[in-house]
């Protein structure tokens, strides 16, 4: 059984012991994945444990999984050895860790679940969902340094930009919409994330990923959604409330709705680049996401998740709207 002291910090700060432990264990998978030659430096954290653990070391809410993509892995495609190897090593981190591993693979990726008994004595579980299609950051990566809340500033590792991260969470939220997704959303706004000069370019590119006619650009704003703030009381502080429906929709009309461009609709200059992707000239989709650099450019032509969207598309009936079967952010 582990020792509470680990993450006594984090509980002092008014975090649940539950949670604080499963951060405490997902900032081990991700230090293990550093320590190991075939691993280290070749998957780029995304998600809420990015944004909440990484990019905000004082961490405003707790996540419970990480979301991985295999950018060490550029032969990782659907049915490859590279493939099943990633999959392979990634559960045997977690099954050297001591956790039971099950795995859930899927078009897109594979969830593996780390089982294990906490230190309250009961049973829990943290999860890794490889995104092994989007195996390309749309953006350079950053190095961060874990939170000291954890003991983890010792360890550096690789994580999605600010911009790039904003693009896959407002693209999350216009798909999904869970409650974590718009309290992210909400404190990246909050922190003048929509300001950076990529940040609207990395959401039509995301967008276009998921979807390539970009029917919901507009439903961060419109946030029609069930929420309730409790929902949010396992992995906020105990004397942080989480904010309101009706304060994250008017943070997000500020943001992006009263944005020029909007965030919420695309030009017709975008729209003729969304058309000419569509017929096949691959460099439309750098020009959406606003990348000048020509290596940039030519890596973003080969984007595996862009080609597996135009795939889609091509199939009989595929310009019928499809969803993408990863979880972007």
């Amino acid at each position: 059984m582990l020792d509470a002291t680990e993450f006594a910090l984090a509980v002092g700060e008014g975090f649940p012991p539950a949670t604080a432990e499963r951060v405490w264990r997902l900032l081990g998978v991700l230090r293990e994945l550093q320590s190991r030659p075939g691993t280290s430096g070749k998957f780029t954290l995304k998600g809420g444990t990015a944004l909440n653990v990484f990019h905000f070391p004082k961490s405003p809410r707790l996540s419970v999984d990480l979301d991985l993509m295999a950018t060490g892995y550029p032969g990782a495609s659907p049915g490859s050895a590279d493939r099943r190897q990633v999959v392979k090593l990634a559960g045997e981190i977690g099954k050297g860790l001591g956790y039971g591993v099950s795995e859930e693979p899927a078009e897109a990726g594979c969830t593996l679940t780390f089982s294990y008994r906490n230190s309250l004595g009961s049973a829990d579980r943290i999860k890794l969902d490889l995104d092994l299609l989007n195996r390309t950051t749309l953006l350079p990566t950053l190095s961060k340094d874990g939170p000291v809340l954890f003991g983890a500033d010792d360890m550096n590792f690789p994580v999605v930009s600010e911009p790039e991260l904003l693009g896959q969470k407002l693209t999350t939220v216009a798909y999904r919409a869970a409650p974590r997704d718009l309290f992210d959303m909400y404190i990246m706004l909050m922190a003048g994330w929509h300001r950076k000069p990529s940040a609207r370019p990395m959401y039509l590119a995301y967008s276009f990923l998921q979807d390539h006619e970009w029917y919901r650009l507009a439903y961060p704003v419109r946030l029609e959604v069930p929420y309730r703030p409790a929902q949010l009381e396992d992995v906020l502080r105990g004397e942080n409330p989480a904010p309101s429906l009706d304060r994250i929709r008017e943070s997000a009309r500020d943001a992006l709705e009263r944005a020029t461009p909007p965030f919420t609709m695309a030009t017709e200059q975008e729209q003729t680049l969304r058309r000419r992707l569509l017929e096949g000239e691959l460099t439309a989709f750098a020009d959406i996401a606003g990348e000048h650099d020509p290596d940039r450019r030519a890596a973003l032509a080969k984007h595996p998740g862009l080609a597996w969207r135009l795939q889609q598309v091509a199939q009989p009936g595929g310009h019928k709207r499809s969803k993408q079967t990863s979880k972007i952010g």
